[in-house]
C-alpha cells in the first residue's frame, strides 16, 4: 500500500488544483493530456490513492474519494485550510465500508438495519434478514454501499453482499464473475486481468471488480492484492460478530468541498501562474457551456496578446445579463447543506460594469399575498421588491415598497460574493441576515442557523467569522442609511 497520497485531478479546477497540490508536495498521477501540455508534466501511470474532481451535477463542488481512507482525510483537510472560505460535507462511512450492524427481521418479511452510529439504513439485495425468524435480532457483518455526505437527504444503503476494497480491485461475496471500471477499455488488458483473477479466486463464488488503477498496473501486483483481499475477507467471515456494533473495515473515503466565489478567486490566481487566466475564470466555468465558451474565447485572445485584459471577466458577466432575451435573472440561493432555493425571476433594471465588479439592480412586482421574509411584514399584490447585487460585496440587499413608494422594510441576506452567469445569479447563503423595519433599529436574525452549520462542520471557521463580521457591518449600514 502506498504510504504517501498520489492524486488524480479532473474537472474545471484541475489546472489550479494541480499547481496547488504539487506545491504542497503531492505527486500528481494519471494526468490528462491537457495538463501534461499546459504544465509540462510527465505522465505517471502510478495508481491514484485520491481522486479530486468537480462534480457534474454542481461544478461548484469538489468530490474527494480515496482508498485508503486516511489519504482522503489528509488531502481534504489541507485543501480546506488553503481555500479557507469553503463548505465541507463528509460521508460517515463512504463507500464499501464493512460494518457490524444490528439486524432485525420484521413481520411480513421486512428487514431493519441500524448502523453503529444509530442511523437506520435502507437494504439492498441480498437481504441480511434472509433466513431469520420474524422478530429475531442479531449483529451481522454488512457492507455500506452508499452513505450520502452530511447535509444530503436519504438513508445510507447496506447490502448483505460483502465487499472488500483494494487499490486495484474489489472482491465481493457472494458473487460471481468479473467487471471492469469504465476507464479500462483495452481488451487485451481486460483479458489479462480476467485470467489473473481466475488463477487465484473462484469466480463462481466471488465477484472481482477491477478499479481504474488496474489499467496501468502490473498483473503480478494485481494478483497479489486479490489474494490478500480474499484472505482478509475469509478471516472476517470466520470471525464471530462482536457484542456491540462497529466498523469492521473501512472502505473508500468520500467528501464534498463546496467552492464559493472567494475560493474560486484564489484558484483563479493559482491557475494564472501556469496559464493565461481571466478574472472570474472558475466562476464562469462553473455555470456551464455557454459561459465557458466566452471564457475560452477571452483566454485564447490573451495567448495572442500576452496577458488577459483586466476587465474581460466583468465584461463577460455584464454581457451575459444583457444577452438574456427576457432581460430577467433567477437567483440560486445555495446553502452549506448542499440544498438550494431558486428565487425569481427578477427583471433587470440596470447593469453597471466596473473594472473588477458588476452591479445589478433587479425588480419584481408581487402578484400574491404573503409575508416578506424575516421582516414579518405582509405583502400584497402590486407591492414592489428591489434587489441590489454587487459582486464585490458579501451580501445582497432587498428593499420592499408599496406601489406609492412607501418603504415596507429592508432585508440584507449575508452570503459569499455573488456570481453571474447567463440569466442566473448564485451565491452561498450564510444563513445569518439583517432586517430593518421603518422606525426600528436593524436586527440580526437567524444567527443560530449560522452557529448550527458551523458546529456541524459544514463551513470553515474563516467563513463563519466572516459571516458574523459582515452581519455586524450590514446592521451599522442599515442604521445610517434607512429611516
Amino acid at each position: 500500500m502506498l504510504t504517501i497520497p498520489t492524486i488524480r485531478v479532473r474537472g474545471i479546477f484541475a489546472t489550479a488544483l494541480t499547481v496547488l497540490l504539487r506545491r504542497q508536495g503531492y505527486i500528481i498521477v494519471d494526468t490528462s493530456r491537457v495538463l501534461q501540455e499546459r504544465l509540462g508534466l510527465p505522465y505517471l501511470p502510478s495508481p491514484a490513492t485520491v481522486t479530486v474532481k468537480s462534480t457534474e451535477e454542481r461544478p461548484d463542488n469538489l468530490l474527494i474519494f480515496s482508498y485508503p481512507r486516511e489519504h482522503g482525510v489528509e488531502v481534504a483537510s489541507r485543501l480546506l485550510k488553503t481555500l479557507k472560505y469553503a463548505t465541507f460535507r463528509e460521508s460517515k462511512y463512504g463507500n464499501n465500508t464493512l460494518v457490524h450492524a444490528v439486524v432485525e427481521a420484521r413481520q411480513g418479511g421486512g428487514c431493519r438495519v441500524v448502523l453503529p452510529d444509530g442511523r437506520e439504513a435502507s437494504v439492498r439485495a441480498p437481504s441480511p434478514c434472509a433466513g431469520m425468524a420474524s422478530g429475531e435480532r442479531t449483529i451481522k457483518l454488512l457492507t455500506v454501499i452508499h452513505d450520502p455526505p452530511k447535509g444530503r437527504t436519504g438513508n445510507p444503503i447496506v447490502s448483505g453482499e460483502l465487499r472488500i476494497v483494494g487499490l486495484y480491485s474489489i472482491v465481493s461475496y457472494p458473487g460471481e464473475g468479473v467487471s471492469y471500471s469504465e476507464h479500462i477499455r483495452d481488451t487485451d488488458k481486460m483479458t489479462d486481468l480476467l485470467l489473473a483473477a481466475s488463477d487465484i479466486i473462484d469466480i463462481s463464488k466471488y465477484h472481482v471488480h477491477f478499479r481504474s488503477n488496474s489499467r496501468n498496473a502490473e498483473i503480478g501486483i494485481v494478483k497479489d492484492e486479490i489474494s490478500k483481499l480474499l484472505d482478509e475477507l475469509k478471516s472476517l467471515l470466520e470471525t464471530p460478530p462482536p457484542e456491540e456494533p462497529g466498523v469492521a473495515r473501512w472502505g473508500e473515503y468520500l467528501a464534498l468541498i463546496g467552492v464559493p466565489r472567494p475560493a474560486k478567486d484564489m484558484l483563479d490566481e493559482l491557475r494564472s501562474e501556469a496559464y493565461p487566466t481571466i478574472r472570474f475564470h472558475h466562476t464562469l466555468k462553473s455555470f456551464g457551456r455557454e459561459e465557458s465558451r466566452h471564457v475560452d474565447c477571452a483566454e485564447s485572445a490573451a495567448q495572442v496578446y500576452g496577458a488577459p485584459q483586466p476587465r474581460s471577466g466583468t465584461i463577460i458577466m455584464g454581457f451575459l445579463v444583457d444577452k438574456h432575451p427576457k432581460k430577467t435573472v433567477v437567483i440560486d440561493h445555495l446553502q452549506p447543506s448542499g440544498r438550494s432555493l431558486r428565487l425569481g425571476p427578477f427583471m433587470v433594471e440596470s447593469v453597471h460594469v466596473e473594472e473588477e465588479r458588476v452591479k445589478l439592480i433587479l425588480t419584481r412586482t408581487f402578484k400574491t399575498r404573503g409575508v416578506l421574509d424575516a421582516l414579518g411584514v405582509e405583502k400584497e399584490p402590486g407591492d414592489i421588491g428591489r434587489t441590489y447585487i454587487d459582486t464585490d460585496k458579501w451580501y445582497v440587499v432587498h428593499e420592499y415598497f408599496k406601489p406609492d413608494g412607501r418603504l415596507l422594510g429592508v432585508y440584507v441576506n449575508i452570503n459569499t460574493p455573488s456570481e453571474i452567469g447567463l440569466g442566473r445569479v448564485k451565491y452561498l447563503d450564510l444563513h445569518i441576515d439583517v432586517v430593518k423595519r421603518p422606525g426600528h433599529q436593524p436586527e440580526i436574525v437567524d444567527s443560530d442557523k449560522l452557529d448550527r452549520v458551523y458546529e456541524e462542520g459544514l463551513i470553515t471557521e474563516d467563513l463563519y467569522r466572516r459571516a458574523r463580521d459582515e452581519a455586524e457591518k450590514a446592521a451599522r449600514r442599515l442604521a445610517s442609511e434607512y429611516p
